[in-house]
């Protein structure tokens, strides 16, 4: 009876739509048995979409890092790029500013070195001399073949005035060793006693000169036979002078004209001294072989 009055009831829930499907009696009918395969399906199909959802979001992230790093990667680049430009610059500038400071150094110098050469040269205009005067001259002029300079004529004003209070002068150098016929300077040294007593040397130097011409006497009663010259020593007899002389004739005589002739020689020392002599000049006819 009970069996007729539930198949009674769902026939009445049919007939009244009440019931969603067939499906649904059996659906329910498996629940009041306590069916489970619904409930382990809904979770395949929830583990399912929970690992598609996962393996998307893992690709997503995957995509999203290598964008990012990429991102890094241009930003490195980029960062490194202007980091190189500003170390370009900063050279640049760097490489500008030493030259700069180089240019202003010598400036700098060469304004100094002006400044310096002004004041010098102003100190100079306007500052008096103060000139200390040696006692000793720097040279003397000594003619050749006079013997030996005595050691006083080494003395300026201001020597000679010492001199007089009681200063003393003596040649340290061997005029002995110095040969005063030949022209030129020698340097001698000098010492000098001052009035205290204090002893100070100096150096000073002979200038040996030769202002004296040569003397000189001319060969007498010269002959020769035509077209036969005589040497030049023939024509003097003798010469005089403290340094060397050349001998030569002002005009050469003609010896292929028989007869006498006046002849003119000239004598000339180291120092340029000239003598001018003259004699006669007699040629005769060479004579018949």
């Amino acid at each position: 009876m009970a069996n007729e009055n539930e198949y009674n009831y769902r026939r009445q829930n049919t007939a009244a739509g009440t019931g969603s499907r067939p499906g649904s009696h059996r659906s329910a009918l498996e629940q009041e048995r306590g069916g489970t395969a619904p409930t382990k399906t809904a979770g395949a199909v929830r583990t399912a979409s929970t690992s598609t959802a996962r393996a998307g979001g893992t690709a997503q992230t995957r995509t999203t890092r290598t964008q990012n790093v990429a991102a890094e990667s241009a930003a490195a680049k980029a960062a490194a790029a202007r980091k190189a430009e500003q170390e370009k610059k900063r050279k640049i500038r760097r490489k500008y500013m030493i030259r700069r400071i180089v240019v202003c150094v010598i400036v700098l110098a060469l304004l100094a070195l002006l400044i310096f050469g002004i004041v010098k040269l102003v100190k100079r205009i306007f500052t008096p001399k103060q000139v200390v005067k040696s006692p000793v001259v720097t040279a003397i002029d000594w003619e050749a073949g006079s013997g030996f300079p005595d050691a006083e004529l080494f003395l300026s004003e201001t020597g000679k005035t010492g001199a007089e209070s009681g200063a003393r002068i003596a040649l340290e150098t061997d005029l002995a060793q110095l040969n005063f016929n030949v022209l030129g300077v020698y340097r001698v040294m000098l010492l000098y006693t001052g009035v205290d007593g204090s002893e100070t040397r100096y150096t000073s130097t002979i200038n040996i000169i030769d202002t004296t011409p040569p003397q000189g006497v001319a060969a007498p009663d010269l002959w020769t036979y035509a077209g036969k010259p005589l040497p030049v020593i023939n024509f003097i007899e003798s010469v005089d002078d403290a340094t060397d002389v050349a001998v030569s004739l002002i005009r050469e005589p003609d010896y292929n004209t028989i007869g006498v002739q006046t002849v003119e020689i000239l004598l000339e020392d180291r120092g340029g001294n000239q003598t001018k002599l003259t004699t006669q000049l007699t040629v005769l006819e060479k004579p018949a072989d």
